[in-house]
Formats: structure tokens, C-alpha cells, sequence
């Protein structure tokens, strides 16, 4: 779906920078049987970093917020974003954003995106400066999993998983989005989305500049 994003430009060896605002896009998965992923960044110089992750399978959500309360950068967390349609779901006895309360005690923000918008905001901040060639945003090669989503690299288990087209019985691309493999990726446009807003990039020298758009 994003053919678009090249190692040479969004893959960086960003690193986290202490003090700095650390935020958190998360899709819970749904019961085990997907992944739960929780992208961690900041916006250093105008740049989203995205600087680590959890990716995994089979995790409960206290688990996750126990993985990642033991990151050197969890002092510096300020915003959660997660999944609207799960965040909320009771698939046990509490939801997803109650438990992040009562564990963590952060609220879970979120509010709910057509895919195809998600799709075109997403897009927008890949797309590099016009001048610089710099990209408003940009990964961890130890983001491994949104890697794996966007077709840079194997997934943990070693497959090629990226976020696709639907195809048709002859086996040709559709205009439909397949979001099988779009867990990270969906938890990190609805972070753009509830950030920005439904935003475009307006390059401005060497950096980018955000603007939402009523």
C-alpha cells in the first residue's frame, strides 16, 4: 500500500533523547490472535522518530504495559493513542483503555478513522521535503514489526508480511486495503490523525511543518 517508503530515506538509527515528549501508538490486537503493537516516538527538529516498539502475539495487556514501564523512556511518556475499536471493548472483564488507566494511568486517546483516510494521512507524512529530500517521518531498524508492515524486512518469524491490496480471484490488486498486516501502521495513523488532525506536510526550509486542517 505505502510502495512509496524506502529504507535509504525513512529507515534511521533514531535514538531516544531523554527529556524529550515520548508518545505512544498502540493496536490492542484482538485476543491474542494478532499482534499487539505499541509504537513509541518523539518529534525531535520536526521529525517523528519512531525509536522502538512492542510487536508481539499472546501478550494480555498488563503484560505490555509491564514491558514497556521498564523502558529507560517511560519517564517521558505523554500521550497514548490506541486502537478506538478495541481501546474501548470489553473482550475480558476490562477494556483495554481502562487497564492502561488503573496500570499506568494514562487515558487512552483515539477517535475513529475511515481506513482510506488513514491511508492518505499516513501517507502524507512519508513523503519527503521537496528540498531537503528529508522525511517528516521516520523509523528505528529496531522497529521491526512497523518495518515488517511497510515491506522493508521479514517479520520475528522471518515471513514477508507487508500491508496490501485486497486481489481478485486472477490474483490482481483491488482498490480494497487488506489491514491484516496493518497493526502498527493502523495505531499510528490514528496517533497522526488525533496529534495533527487530518493534516498535509507544508515543507518549510530543511524541516517540516504540520497544519491541521479543519
Amino acid at each position: 500500500v505505502f510502495p512509496e517508503v524506502r529504507a535509504e530515506i525513512h529507515v534511521r538509527d533514531v535514538e531516544y533523547v531523554p527529556g524529550e515528549p515520548v508518545y505512544l501508538a498502540e493496536d490492542p490486537g484482538f485476543s491474542g490472535q494478532s499482534p499487539h503493537a505499541l509504537e513509541a516516538c518523539q518529534i525531535i527538529g520536526g521529525q517523528i522518530r519512531w525509536f522502538d516498539e512492542v510487536y508481539v502475539t499472546g501478550k494480555t495487556t498488563e503484560e505490555i504495559i509491564g514491558t514497556v514501564q521498564r523502558r529507560p523512556w517511560w519517564k517521558d511518556v505523554r500521550k497514548l493513542v490506541s486502537d478506538p475499536h478495541y481501546k474501548d471493548a470489553h473482550h475480558s472483564m476490562n477494556s483495554v483503555g481502562e487497564v492502561w488507566f488503573a496500570k499506568a494511568g494514562l487515558v487512552a486517546r483515539g477517535e475513529r478513522v475511515r481506513i482510506e483516510s488513514g491511508i492518505e494521512t499516513f501517507r502524507t507524512f512519508i513523503k519527503p521535503d521537496v528540498f531537503s529530500g528529508r522525511s517528516p517521518m521516520v523509523w528505528s531498524p529496531r522497529c521491526r514489526g512497523a518495518l515488517s508492515e511497510l515491506g522493508l524486512v521479514p517479520n520475528r518469524n522471518g515471513d514477508m508480511v507487508p500491508f496490501m491490496w485486497e486481489k481478485d480471484a486472477e490474483g490482481n490488486p483491488t482498490d480494497k486495503p487488506d489491514d491484516r498486516n496493518a497493526h502498527a501502521i493502523k495505531g499510528i495513523w490514528y496517533f497522526l490523525v488525533e496529534h495533527f488532525g487530518y493534516a498535509r506536510v507544508r515543507p518549510k526550509r530543511a524541516e517540516a511543518e504540520y497544519v491541521r486542517i479543519a
